[in-house]
């Protein structure tokens, strides 16, 4: 119960704009889910993105890249691969990259993230809605007009009905 205690104390702290608090709950909620369900387990990678994204709104940025690409080499080394988080870590790098300015950094790490994106189904697709969107942006801000048109067209379809949805007038 005290990890989700210190996570959601994390996420209150955040959104308060308290990114110090945030991110000693942030701390907790990591060394805490280490300690209950083992240093390499899944439940320990959403934790850990929160301590990049804290330590980035700290002014840590070089330890927020070093746990960005940690988050990233432990879902990459996973057995089995767990594509969804993989992607996730891929997409909060990407996002990290492209709020430094370094741009080719962050178009790989989203092509990256595309590649194991591709791999899920449309349920986990949606609810990482953001990557084609992302990767659109950036390719539209890198002057690269046609590949972003390609991108959008091959991924409008996560945000489309399916089945029997349909829309109404």
């Amino acid at each position: 119960d005290l990890v989700f205690i210190h996570h959601y104390l994390g996420l209150c702290y955040a959104h308060l704009k308290q990114p110090e608090k945030a991110h000693e709950h942030y701390q907790t909620t990591y060394e805490l889910g280490k300690k209950v369900h083992g240093d390499q387990h899944h439940k320990n990678t959403a934790p850990l993105l929160n301590i990049a994204r804290s330590s980035e709104q700290l002014g840590k940025v070089d330890r927020a890249e070093a746990l960005y690409k940690e988050a990233v080499q432990i879902e990459e080394k996973r057995t089995p691969r767990h594509p969804y988080l993989l992607t996730d870590c891929l997409i909060e790098q990407g996002h990290f990259y492209q709020r430094q300015k370094k741009t080719a950094e962050a178009e790989a790490a989203y092509r990256k993230a595309l590649e194991s994106y591709d791999k899920l189904s449309a349920h986990l697709k949606r609810r990482l809605y953001e990557l084609p969107i992302a990767m659109t942006h950036l390719l539209k801000e890198s002057g690269k007009e046609e590949e972003a048109e390609e991108v959008s067209r091959r991924y409008l379809h996560v945000h489309t009905p399916h089945g029997e949805e349909h829309f109404r007038m």
